[in-house]
């Protein structure tokens, strides 16, 4: 098994943006960062690679040239071998999230009544088991909006594992169309839709936003998921509102409390009013509706 190491640092909140992406652009780093509500905090970085050590100075260094900033003395330290996706698994209880319910493979229980949705999504490459709160947020969402609405064609964007993308599918969507900015993500959502026998219900395409034709080729959407990040959500909020049918929704997702303002008001600006907001831990999760 390929030995990874890992090195943990703090960071000035204002220079991370700018430390991350130049170190993930020069090479192939994974980062984690815990989130900080006051600017003047530094941020939490835990930086991971399986790039020998002896490299990662270097590359440390670009990065924080970058960011203008100095490194405080770091150690580089080997994660102890995992079998990732068991770990994962042991981790992730089930989700029930309304009338859905999200399992894994390993899971031997009794399903839920026969009125719930059940969907088999395991630990993967790619991005979305249902345990994060965003996910489990949008499906709440969406359990609400199904008591008093009926959707035709739906789209999942930026879709991971198509955890959403299916839901709509499960539900009775008759078309409902996925998309990522990740090969794998798509990759893995058509395996996923073959799991759970919705293959020829949906489909996922590669595209960054709307960039694809086929997106806007099969629109105008009457619901558009979006569970990305922030500054995603508010350069996208154009294109998604052009791609929503005339009274459809968009559930807004992957944006911190404190960034909930900043989202609402672009979409506002483009033509679409917050019907009902939603919060699980230290995220938002925004329903709006084109008028």
């Amino acid at each position: 098994m390929t030995q990874v190491y890992q090195m943990e640092l703090k960071l000035p909140t204002a220079s991370v943006d700018k430390f991350v992406n130049t170190l993930t652009a020069i090479s192939e780093f994974a980062v984690d960062m815990t989130a900080m509500d006051d600017p003047k905090d530094d941020c939490d970085v835990v930086v991971y690679s399986d790039d020998e050590p002896e490299r990662w100075h270097g590359l440390l260094d670009v990065a924080a040239n970058a960011a203008e900033i100095k490194l405080a003395p770091y150690e580089i330290v080997p994660v102890p071998d995992r079998d990732w996706v068991v770990e994962s698994q042991k981790a992730t209880p089930e989700i029930r999230a309304g009338r859905f319910f999200i399992y894994g493979s390993h899971y031997t229980g009794p399903m839920p009544s026969a009125r719930t949705h059940n969907l088999n999504v395991d630990a993967s490459t790619a991005f979305g088991t249902g345990q994060h709160e965003t996910t489990k947020g949008c499906l709440l969402q969406f359990d609400h909006l199904l008591k008093s609405e009926k959707f035709d064609n739906v789209l999942d964007l930026g879709c991971g594992t198509a955890i959403l993308a299916m839901a709509a599918a499960k539900v009775g969507v008759p078309y409902v169309f996925a998309s990522d900015i990740d090969p794998e993500a798509v990759r893995v959502s058509k395996l996923n839709a073959k799991l759970n026998q919705l293959q020829g219900r949906m489909d996922a395409v590669v595209s960054t936003g709307f960039d694809n034709h086929q997106l806007a080729k099969r629109g105008p959407y009457d619901l558009i998921f979006a569970n990305i990040l922030a500054r995603p959500l508010v350069g996208l909020a154009k294109p998604i509102g052009q791609n929503l049918c005339s009274g459809g929704y968009a559930i807004l997702a992957g944006l911190l409390i404190n960034q909930e303002t900043m989202v609402r008001a672009t979409y506002q600006n483009q033509g679409m009013k917050l019907v009902r907001r939603l919060h699980m831990g230290e995220w938002s999760i925004l329903l709006v509706k084109k008028g």
